[in-house]
């Protein structure tokens, strides 16, 4: 839902999380992705993810550096869950793109 409605907000949030998220690769996706160009994104996945793969986040990842999005992208080893390690990751982007908001 993040990278969908997040990717398409107006005026864009102050950044956005992924966390085990899927990239709708829809018709307009490449005007969204241009209107985004200057989003904060952190797109989170674990690589024992059942129930989105981790093919999937790296897909997102390959689609949106592809479009000239600069995101931080993290793998941790988890399933479809938030570790203490991913949200202490969560928690260092968002204080790093809040001070600079």
């Amino acid at each position: 839902m993040t990278l969908d409605t997040g990717l398409r907000a107006d005026p864009p949030y102050a950044a956005l999380v992924a966390m085990s998220g899927y990239l709708p690769e829809s018709d307009d996706l490449s005007t969204v992705l241009d209107a985004a160009k200057g989003q904060p994104l952190l797109i989170i996945h674990g690589v024992a993810d059942d129930v989105l793969a981790i093919g999937i986040g790296r897909r997102a990842k390959q689609v949106l550096e592809a479009a000239g999005l600069a995101l931080d992208y993290r793998e941790f080893p988890m399933a479809h869950e938030v570790s203490g390690e991913s949200l202490e990751a969560v928690a260092a982007f968002l204080r790093q793109q809040l001070l600079f908001a």
